[in-house]
């Protein structure tokens, strides 16, 4: 686990999801695979810069990217 969040994201899991959830029917995905379902999807600007501080990795259910961004909250 890593400290990427260290200030409170701009957006939750729950928007982040809502954007990019249908993307993980082609799992596994990497992090250019996130932001271009996200870009696909007409993200906010907020979203797409929460998944760039991703790591590259493969990433196979929503969840994955909660392990490394651990300060994004579920909601609001």
């Amino acid at each position: 686990m890593n400290d990427l969040t260290a200030e409170r994201p701009a957006v939750t899991r729950i928007e982040v999801i809502d954007t990019i959830a249908g993307a993980f029917v082609h799992a596994p995905l990497s992090r250019g695979d996130l932001i271009r379902a996200a870009e696909h999807a007409a993200a906010p600007r907020p979203v797409i810069e929460l998944l760039e501080r991703l790591p590259e990795r493969a990433y196979r259910r929503p969840a994955d990217m909660w392990d490394e961004l651990p300060g994004v909250p579920i909601e609001h």
